[in-house]
């Protein structure tokens, strides 16, 4: 079952996109079920930036986690949504794929951290550095 279906997209373009498409399906099958994946962002209405021999896709991936888990997680069975950029490098035969994924929001959707949400600390004094960094990082504090 394809979970996306290229219709309007230019024969350079969709090419690209088919293939980054099968990349990200490849790397998450034993995750994520996979239910879409669609283009977005500044290039979405082409569907890339082509600028021989790269192309860049900023695409958008939704699956169920029903899978193997992730970072010795337990299978969720929740809708997640994974978000990247592929940089495509079409210079040699077999094309190369240079991914950025944002696993810290997919973390935090399957309850592994706390995302974005994190607030930073406001360090007023060198004493107060020393005494997060004993607290959060198991320092002992020097005397």
């Amino acid at each position: 079952m394809s979970v996306y279906r290229p219709t309007s997209l230019d024969a350079p373009e969709a090419e690209v996109v088919r293939a980054v498409y099968d990349d990200v399906v490849d790397g998450l099958r034993d995750h994520l079920h996979p239910l879409s994946f669609d283009v977005e962002g500044p290039f979405a209405t082409p569907g890339a930036l082509l600028s021989d021999p790269y192309a860049v896709v900023q695409w958008v991936f939704v699956g169920v986690d029903d899978g193997e888990g992730f970072n010795n997680l337990w299978p969720t069975a929740k809708k997640i949504t994974v978000r990247g950029v592929t940089i495509v490098d079409r210079s040699p035969a077999d094309w190369l794929f240079h991914r950025h994924i944002d696993w810290n929001a997919v973390s935090s959707q399957l309850g592994g951290s706390l995302g974005r949400s994190a607030t930073p600390l406001l360090v007023r004094s060198r004493e107060d550095a020393r005494f997060y960094a004993a607290d959060h990082y198991s320092f002992d504090e020097p005397d």
